[in-house]
């Protein structure tokens, strides 16, 4: 059952920052250990987890990490859509809706975008994701529309709309 606050409490309570593929973030956990990862081609920190919060107006740009992301949903007002791509592009629904879960996993490597599966003025959703080996924006790929439908041409209306660059 959601909370009664809004997108803008959760903001200033949990002092969240813009993040670079949209919307809202703020790391919340960060190892204190660090070790070799040869996937990663260096040390990273063992697990990172983070608050993410968006709003109706708003989308998580495809991307991909070099780690494995558990996304955990915490509070909103309506489900989260998960778009991967690959040759038969999928969505996964994050929530407590009917068909949603509260906890869904996307593999290291994959393109994917998140956004509201429904886009009413004040609907938002919060959620925590959890990556192992820890984030590192080095690891971080922000994909451009043009290269990302040469590969996935089944997915160019998606990708035209959930890309920034």
């Amino acid at each position: 059952m959601a909370s009664n606050k809004m997108a803008r409490d959760w903001i200033e309570c949990l002092g969240l920052e813009k993040h670079p593929e949209g919307g809202y973030y703020k790391r919340n956990y960060q190892s204190s250990n660090s070790a070799y990862f040869e996937s990663h081609q260096g040390e990273r920190l063992v697990a990172t987890a983070i608050y993410y919060l968006l709003e109706s107006n708003d989308f998580s740009a495809f991307h991909a990490l070099k780690s494995d992301e558990l996304w955990h949903y915490y509070d909103g007002t309506c489900s989260l859509d998960i778009h991967l791509l690959s040759d038969q592009p999928s969505s996964l629904k994050l929530g407590l809706e009917p068909g949603a879960m509260p906890q869904r996993i996307v593999s290291s490597g994959q393109y994917f975008a998140a956004e509201l599966s429904r886009k009413l003025p004040n609907d938002f959703v919060l959620v925590g994701c959890s990556v192992s080996p820890g984030f590192d924006f080095q690891d971080f790929e922000l994909a451009q529309a043009d290269r990302l439908i040469e590969r996935f041409p089944k997915s160019e209306a998606l990708i035209r709309t959930l890309t920034r660059a």
